[in-house]
C-alpha cells in the first residue's frame, strides 16, 4: 500500500483561506493514491483520470486566486511563481491525456511526482508569498468605508 498524502500544520502559509485550498489539494492527491489501490485495471485508470481532472480544475481555480492575491499584494515574486503554475497546469493536462491510454507512466509515478511537487511548492514557493503577505497583512484588514 502507498503512503498517503496528509496535510500538517507544516505546510501553513498563515492564509486561512489560502491554507483550507492547500488542504483541499491534499485531499485531490489523497484521492488519487486511493484509486492506484482499485485491483481492477480498467476501473483503476478511469479512477486515476477522473482525479486527475478534478486536481486540474480545483488547481486553476486555486493558482488564480494565489494569483490576484499576489497581483494586489505587488508580490515581487508574482512572475516566476504564475510560471511554477503553469508548467504544473501544463504538466497536469498531459497527465490527463496519458492517464486515457495508460502510456509511458506508471500509476505510482503520477502519485509521487504530483505528491511531491504538491509538498515542495507549498513549502518553499508559496511559504515565500505567505511570508510577504503577512509584512502586508494591514492593508489587507484595514476596514473600507467610514470615516478616518
Amino acid at each position: 500500500m502507498m503512503s498517503e498524502t496528509k496535510w500538517n500544520n507544516g505546510f501553513s502559509v498563515g492564509i486561512e483561506q489560502i491554507d483550507a485550498q492547500h488542504k483541499t489539494l491534499f485531499g485531490y492527491i489523497a484521492d488519487l493514491e486511493n484509486s492506484v489501490e482499485n485491483p481492477d485495471d480498467r476501473q483503476r485508470w478511469s479512477a486515476i483520470h477522473y482525479a486527475i481532472v478534478q486536481l486540474r480544475d480545483y488547481t486553476r481555480i486555486h493558482f488564480s486566486i494565489e494569483e490576484c492575491l499576489m497581483e494586489i499584494l505587488g508580490y515581487p515574486g508574482r512572475a516566476n511563481h504564475v510560471q511554477e503554475h503553469a508548467r504544473f497546469v501544463n504538466f497536469l493536462s498531459e497527465l490527463e491525456r496519458r492517464s486515457i491510454t495508460h502510456n509511458d507512466i506508471t500509476e505510482n509515478e503520477i502519485v509521487e511526482f504530483l505528491r511531491n511537487w504538491l509538498q515542495d511548492h507549498i513549502a518553499v514557493s508559496d511559504k515565500e508569498y505567505g511570508r510577504y503577505f503577512s509584512n502586508t497583512k494591514t492593508f489587507i484588514a484595514r476596514p473600507t468605508g467610514g470615516t478616518e
